[in-house]
């Protein structure tokens, strides 16, 4: 089993649970309501951080990277590369892509079903 299949199930779930949150629009600077769905989403999937500040650039740099045509899987590296697990690194990529870069979405569903 790859690392990538073995957190397939965790991307799947924190995009399910952002999927319950409101869609927000994609831009630069995100705002309030996409910062909270994003945090939410992090609590409730029990991805530690200190500083929201520094858990919000982390996501915002994923979704620049994957625009920028990053493929997920060096995406979520460079996610990991943060001080977080594979795990917890697959759950910022789902929160992160449905609160602040919708858009990214059909990239992250095809990367996270390839095993």
């Amino acid at each position: 089993m790859t690392w990538t299949a073995s957190i397939k199930p965790t991307v799947i779930a924190a995009s399910l649970t952002a999927l319950v949150l409101p869609a927000p629009t994609a831009h630069a600077d995100p705002d309030p309501l996409s910062v909270g769905a994003y945090l939410h989403a992090l609590n409730a999937t029990h991805v530690p951080y200190d500083n929201p500040g520094r858990i919000v650039d982390i996501a915002n740099t994923a979704c620049q990277q994957a625009r920028g045509g990053t493929d997920f899987d060096a995406v979520h590296q460079n996610t990991a590369g943060n001080g977080y697990t594979a795990g917890q690194a697959g759950y910022i990529l789902g929160a992160a892509v449905a609160a602040f870069c919708p858009d990214m979405r059909p990239a992250l569903d095809r990367w996270s079903s390839t095993a």
